[in-house]
């Protein structure tokens, strides 16, 4: 496929949430993500799937029921606590037939096919919601699906995060054309107050990844060089052999891996 236009960002200063615009008929992502190319990584110095793991065990039932959304290969499905009951949905079908083999989840393609008689405890998202053009009308569609007192959490990049709003559209989380919409605490809080039966209950920030001190100051030197001298900054990597090779100086990583720049927020249903 060739590459996609990447369209500009705005920010909606009713609902707070920040997006891109024009976007493209539904039909290409769609496309874009039923491929063969299960590029999704996973590893274990990624911090969301241990921060949703806590959140797990302190708040959901030991064999409870929990659905990941764009669950692609399993990976997180198969490190949920033994007893859950596992589900997924997963638009790839290559990824979906992989997530049923390696984490014995039942995996559906939308929620259209999740049985009427089946009340979830927890619905979560990794890394999906900045691919949904209408994160709002997501969670409503999840909401019917929940237990009372259910959750949904979505993981995410934080748009409100403050080297992001210094750094623009040059932020590395904006630079893949196919996200396009942006959320933040502020965002989840507006949506509460327009959708019935919800509410924010749990919100934590959080480097995508975990490295040790040393590496994240390195990386935050690159934000700043990049920052301050904008264009002129790949002249100064030119110098730099170590720098240049590692790609730290390149465009598509400015402001990665020094900042909490993720967010988990929670939402509970609150009535039937």
């Amino acid at each position: 496929m060739e590459t996609l236009a990447g369209g500009n960002l705005y920010l909606c200063n009713n609902c707070q949430l920040k997006f891109r615009f024009p976007i493209l008929e539904e039909t290409v992502y769609n496309e874009l993500y039923n491929t063969e190319n299960l590029n999704w990584v996973f590893d274990e110095y990624r911090n969301d799937w241990r921060i949703l793991n806590e959140f797990i065990k302190k708040n959901v039932p030991e064999n409870g029921k929990i659905l990941d959304f764009g669950c692609n290969l399993g990976d997180v499905l198969c490190r949920l606590p033994e007893k859950t009951e596992k589900f997924g949905i997963e638009i790839n079908d290559r990824a979906a037939e992989v997530a049923r083999e390696k984490s014995k989840a039942t995996v559906w393609k939308g929620f259209d096919e999740i049985p009427d008689n089946l009340e979830l405890d927890l619905i979560f998202a990794i890394d999906v919601i900045e691919h949904l053009s209408t994160p709002r009308g997501f969670v409503k569609q999840t909401i019917p699906h929940l237990k009372k007192g259910g959750f949904i959490a979505l993981l995410s990049g934080d748009s409100n995060n403050y080297f992001w709003k210094l750094s623009g559209v040059k932020w590395w989380y904006t630079t893949f054309p196919e996200h396009i919409a942006f959320i933040s605490k502020l965002w989840a809080t507006k949506l509460c107050e327009n959708v019935a039966n919800l509410e924010v209950v749990y919100s934590k920030n959080y480097t995508s990844t975990k490295k040790p001190v040393s590496k994240q100051f390195k990386w935050f030197l690159t934000w700043v060089v990049n920052f301050v001298f904008q264009n002129r900054s790949q002249y100064l990597f030119e110098l730099l052999p170590k720098l240049k090779k590692s790609g730290m100086g390149e465009k598509k990583h400015f402001g990665r891996n020094f900042s909490a720049d993720h967010l988990f927020i929670v939402f509970r249903k609150t009535g039937d």
